[in-house]
């Protein structure tokens, strides 16, 4: 029912650092925390639920609620064990950051961002085997307004503009001026998952036509 009112968040985000501490803040955390471990035991689909919620928390104080992450740590690392072996970076962008939270051994980690940068590079591949390795053939909305290059990691930046993330963070870092619109730029971004969707739909669905008219032309798989 917790799950269901969309109760997992807010319960996360009583295991939040920021804001003072005092009795009462310590008190909703461990209620929280508790909380936690009752849904996350309730099944696989919930445990994922509970570690999406913690990892979109502001620095949560985990290492107070051992039992926690002893519930939740090995179902992170069997998560980013299963999505090193696929191809789609923004899943295993999402299971890293769980990952990271919860305290997943570092190494671990460590192997699954050593993926997450190998996959641009097997993505661009493809595309070159099927002679498509120009960027020209994807909308130019899907490139990054610095790079002008296809966005792998988009986000949103306070000016309302999506951007590859590495680069607009470097503006943020250095200038803090936004590059399309000239006003400041807050410090944080926001991932945008929708065109980051849209962009591995759009390259998937031309690989994918690509692949199967060349098939047809040398009269089918072998």
């Amino acid at each position: 029912a917790i799950r269901a009112a969309g109760g997992i968040a807010p319960l996360a985000a009583l295991l939040s650092v920021v804001g003072p501490s005092s009795k009462v803040a310590d008190t909703c955390a461990n209620a929280g925390a508790g909380a936690l471990q009752n849904i996350a035991a309730s099944s696989t689909n919930a445990t994922e639920a509970v570690l999406a919620a913690l990892a979109a928390t502001e620095r949560p104080r985990l290492d107070k609620f051992t039992y926690l992450g002893e519930r939740l740590r090995p179902v992170a690392l069997k998560r980013i064990s299963r999505l090193k072996a696929g191809t789609d970076p923004e899943a295993l962008r999402k299971a890293i950051d769980e990952a990271e939270v919860i305290g997943v051994d570092a190494s671990a980690v460590a192997h699954a961002h050593a993926r997450l940068a190998e996959l641009p590079a097997e993505r661009q591949e493809r595309r070159k085997a099927l002679g498509l390795a120009s960027v020209d053939v994807l909308p130019a909305d899907f490139n990054c307004p610095i790079t002008a290059e296809v966005m792998v990691d988009p986000v949103c930046a306070s000016d309302g503009h999506s951007y590859e993330r590495e680069a607009i963070l470097e503006v943020i870092n250095a200038t803090r001026i936004s590059p399309l619109t000239r006003e400041p730029l807050e410090k944080s971004v926001v991932p945008n998952r929708t065109l980051l969707k849209r962009i591995r739909a759009y390259d998937e669905e031309l690989l994918c036509a690509v692949e199967a008219s060349r098939t047809a032309l040398h009269g089918g798989p072998s």
